[in-house]
């Protein structure tokens, strides 16, 4: 009986301790029944004949034993792996909170997940600020109703403002006095300084003679500019006879104006016609308005000009 028990245990030793146990338990409940009886109730032939039971016994719980624990077995394995199975059905992964992109680890197999991350720029260097440029300041002597032009922008007088270097034309407007021009270099700040009357203290003085053509002006009132500046003429003070003027370059307008000092309605100046004594020239004055340098070489007899205004009303 022993020797049974020992090939018992080794065919299933560590497999299934359970059914190893049970088998072990039949064989000596049966084995001590017929151990214990054989003498009283069972002859010499019916020992044999249990003995042989026993023997079939086993052998029933050799071949049995195995086929109960291998369907047990493969039974709890299928458990185990279709648990498997729905943990990972179950446990999704989470999408980063961050967009990520999938690298291919070159070392091995696995993926890499890396954070995107923004390119780094550098910071360029600023460029060098440019070199500040020089300032100009003009004064003019006297400043009242003076145009100052720099390259024929209007200038504020006696203030500073930048300019670039190079050569610069500046004319000033008076009405005084002729006009003036004059060419200056800035490469550094500068503050000019013009005095027109000592500018202009040689120069001769001109007699303008002004009349209207028609000479009934009615209510109408003509008005006589000079640098932008002037006088207004009603028929009863013209024509004007004394109007004295430095010779030189001036600008000259003629309007023809209401009691208000505004537009006659539909009246208007055509043109005017210079006749200068001594010698001069004939200019001829389009729509009222013209620059003419009276103190040109031209003009250098010239004592009086005699202008006549040409006007039309609708």
């Amino acid at each position: 009986m022993r020797k049974d028990l020992n090939e018992v245990q080794q065919v299933y030793g560590g497999k299934s301790k359970k059914s190893l146990w049970a088998a072990a338990a039949i064989i000596i409940i049966l084995a001590g029944g017929a151990y214990f009886t054989r003498d009283q109730w069972l002859p010499a032939a019916q020992l044999a004949i249990e003995s042989t039971e026993v023997n079939e016994t086993i052998s029933d719980i050799k071949e049995a034993v195995p086929t109960e624990k291998t369907s047990k077995d493969t039974t709890i394995s299928d458990e185990i792996v279709a648990a498997d199975d729905k943990q990972e059905k179950t446990e999704e992964p989470k999408e980063p909170a961050v967009k990520q992109e999938q690298t291919p680890d070159t070392n091995s197999s696995r993926v890499t997940v890396a954070a995107s991350v923004e390119p780094k720029t550098e910071s360029k260097p600023e460029p060098p600020k440019p070199p500040p440029l020089p300032t100009l300041i003009i004064g003019v002597v006297p400043d009242y109703n003076v145009a100052i032009l720099v390259d024929g922008v209007e200038k504020s007088p006696n203030k500073k403002f930048d300019i670039i270097k190079g050569n610069h034309e500046i004319t000033i407007i008076h009405p005084d006095f002729p006009i003036l021009s004059d060419q200056v270099q800035t490469n550094v700040d500068r503050s000019i300084r013009y005095n027109l009357r000592d500018e202009f203290y040689l120069r001769d003085t001109i007699t303008f003679r002004i009349g209207a053509s028609p000479s009934e002006l009615g209510d109408a009132i003509l008005e006589v500019l000079f640098n932008g500046h002037g006088n207004k003429y009603s028929a009863d003070n013209l024509p004007i006879l004394d109007l004295q003027k430095l010779s030189g370059k001036w600008q000259i307008g003629f309007n023809i104006l209401n009691a208000r000092g505004r537009r006659y309605p539909g009246a208007k100046v055509d043109s005017a016609v210079s006749f200068p004594y001594g010698g001069g020239p004939r200019e001829f004055i389009r729509k009222g308005l013209s620059t003419i340098d009276f103190g040109a070489a031209k003009w250098h007899n010239v004592e009086s000009i005699d202008i006549l205004v040409y006007w039309s009303q609708d």
